[in-house]
């Protein structure tokens, strides 16, 4: 409801029940990535997609770096 209350009314029920146990970092980039992707046309099901694909989760990085 924080990182969602300037934009559109958007039911946080389900995708809190999806995200049980994410920080409140990853709850914020699962709205970053909604806003960059719709702008401020956010919806449920907007969010829900980037839930089910995992998008917002962050990857280890792999090879060599200095």
């Amino acid at each position: 409801r924080h990182y969602l209350a300037a934009l559109a009314p958007v039911d946080v029920e389900p995708i809190a029940a999806a995200t049980r146990g994410a920080s409140g970092a990853e709850l914020r980039e699962i709205v970053r990535r909604g806003v960059l992707e719709r702008g401020t046309d956010v919806t449920t099901a907007s969010l829900m997609e980037i839930v089910r694909t995992g998008r917002w989760k962050a990857e280890i990085p792999t090879g060599q770096y200095v």
